[in-house]
């Protein structure tokens, strides 16, 4: 076959284009796996959360891992902070003393999310009576 070298140039053309067009249709990054804002679980702490992160770290109702109830800090090495997001509810720091309970608690966060809720509740003081 033979192709007349006019049409050489337009065949570059188009090739180019599809080749480019195949590049941008997949451009390396996997946009499936991006969470969704509106679905719930855990997630890293970011530089956009550090603020937030700072407050809820003074205010968070534990001194032990609500996996595992080993104190933070111990033998099992640094604290894990993750925020645990659920669609129409705040935003909630969940601590953890090693990547094992992080794995736990994954599997099963409604086991563990009622002992963080319980400790977060305020207590009722015993100094005040009512009259």
């Amino acid at each position: 076959m033979k192709i007349h070298h006019k049409l050489l140039p337009l065949l570059s053309l188009v090739a180019g284009l599809a080749a480019g067009s195949v590049a941008f249709a997949h451009d390396g990054k996997d946009h499936a796996k991006k969470p969704s804002p509106a679905s719930s679980g855990l997630v890293a702490p970011t530089e956009h959360d550090a603020a937030w992160l700072a407050k809820a770290r003074e205010s968070y109702p534990l001194k032990t891992c609500l996996v595992s109830d080993e104190e933070f800090g111990g033998s099992m090495g640094e604290t894990i902070d993750r925020i645990y997001r659920e669609k129409g509810k705040p935003d909630r720091l969940v601590r953890f003393c090693c990547e094992s309970c992080l794995d736990d608690f994954k599997a099963e966060p409604a086991e563990y999310l009622p002992k963080l809720d319980e400790a977060a509740k305020p207590k009722a003081n015993p100094s005040k009576h009512q009259h």
